[in-house]
């Protein structure tokens, strides 16, 4: 069976979800046991040329089933992962990690209140330093700090969004238990989709965007930028045609969500 995996930049159907425990929470509709009248079975004759060609019909053969999905546990789920990864692009360093569906837990919890994990996702840190550009007294990101994050976009863009929606089906059990044991209660897979909207809100910003520096740490000039969340900043600093690419991708991966 093959199942992918996401890690960075990541929640079911909630629709779906919902509609079950409807539907399977409702009473069996109750049968009397008596019949106010006898029913009459009414049966039509069978046509001589219809009852010749059922006789010696060779019947259909039945549809194969499909084998039932075993999970295993959520302390032994890694190595599902990784087997079900070895034709993948995906960075050993990346699926190299340990506790990779708690670590995904974490990481759907957090960025659906907006938080970026950075513990977490530190492995998935750029090489090289943010850059700067001096304009007169104004402060300009430099354009070349978003080309550090273009292969991230190459590897996640390599995992096709419907085999990523699939797996994401495939392994809420053992996520719903990882966000069980951080305390929520909720599937997470509804949260991965708020999560999913909170990257898509962002915008595209495609002139010089001006920072301030009043302390240690770069912000935003523009308040409307400074006043987005910690992970819609972190989307905003991949740079215009990355994030247009990201939001693609998360576009697609959300309808293959719903779909299921």
């Amino acid at each position: 069976m093959r199942i992918s995996f996401l890690i960075a930049g990541i929640a079911l159907v909630a629709g779906i979800i919902v509609s079950l425990n409807y539907f399977f929470g409702q009473e069996e509709p109750q049968v009397s046991e008596t019949l106010e009248k006898p029913l009459v079975a009414v049966l039509e004759p069978v046509p001589k040329s219809s009852s010749e060609t059922l006789i010696g019909a060779t019947p259909p053969s039945p549809e194969p089933e499909t084998p039932a999905l075993i999970l295993p546990t959520l302390d032994e789920s890694d190595g599902f992962v990784r087997a079900a990864l070895t034709d993948s692009e995906l960075p050993p360093a990346w699926i190299g990690q340990e506790d990779l569906l708690r670590r995904l837990a974490v990481v759907v919890e957090n960025a659906s209140r907006g938080e970026y994990p950075r513990s977490q996702l530190g492995f998935l840190a750029p090489e090289g330093k943010f850059k700067t550009r001096d304009e007169g007294d104004a402060l300009y990101v430099d354009p070349l700090s978003y080309q550090r994050y273009d292969r991230y976009l190459d590897i996640l863009e390599s995992v096709p969004t419907e085999l990523l929606a699939g797996l994401l089906s495939d392994v809420d059990p053992l996520l719903d238990e990882a966000v069980g044991e951080l305390g929520g209660s909720a599937s997470p897979l509804p949260k991965l989709l708020k999560a999913i909207d909170q990257i898509l809100a962002v915008p595209v910003i495609r002139e010089d965007i001006e920072l301030i520096q009043p302390k240690v740490l770069y912000e935003y000039a523009d308040p409307a930028l400074e006043g987005l969340s910690a992970v819609q900043k972190q989307a905003l600093r991949i740079g215009p045609d990355n994030l247009t690419r990201l939001k693609s991708y998360l576009i697609d991966l959300r309808t293959g969500l719903l779909r299921r």
